[in-house]
């Protein structure tokens, strides 16, 4: 196994907590790469997908709770820096009665789209959200998301072990 999987395998579950945790300020393609290579590497036998999931949930969990406080931290900045650009308060009301109508759900399908998830959480705080409603909606995403990630790499990896196996298989000695 190349020294980067064996690694991987080894570490999994912090690298995945530290990066979602820190999301916000990191690239959101690897996180989705880390993700399939870590069900990759589960699915050989070297690493445990349950602790990556785990993981997975619960740092996603910790950074979209960052994401969401900042936005609410930065709700009087963000009203500031609008008010130039709105005309009338007619299209902040209606985009307020949107995101009731619709935030939610894009909250959880945000997670499927790289680099909408923290903006949604900013959102979801500037709009003042309530934090229970936002936290069981993120963990529902979260989910969600880490388990397709995870399967999709298990999936990926069984042409790779169906491979060795053939191959040790053929190359075995016979009794």
């Amino acid at each position: 196994m190349p020294v980067t999987l064996a690694w991987l395998s080894q570490h999994a579950a912090v690298v995945i907590f530290v990066n979602l945790s820190l999301g916000l300020l990191g690239l959101p393609a690897l996180t989705e790469a880390l993700l399939v290579m870590t069900g990759a590497v589960a699915a050989q036998g070297d690493g445990s997908a349950w602790s990556a999931f785990a993981a997975a949930v619960s740092g996603s969990a910790v950074g979209m709770t960052i994401s969401f406080h900042v936005g609410r931290a930065a709700t009087p900045l963000l009203h500031r820096l609008a008010a130039p650009l709105r005309r009338s308060g007619r299209r902040t009301t209606r985009a307020l009665a949107w995101w009731r109508r619709l935030g939610p759900w894009s909250i959880v399908l945000a997670y499927f789209t790289p680099g909408l998830r923290h903006a949604t959480a900013i959102v979801a705080g500037s709009t003042c959200m309530e934090r229970k409603q936002f936290v069981a909606l993120a963990v529902c995403g979260a989910c969600a998301w880490s388990a397709l990630l995870l399967w999709s790499g298990g999936i990926a990896a069984r042409p790779a072990r169906a491979q060795a196996a053939s191959h040790v298989a053929l190359t075995s000695p016979v009794d």
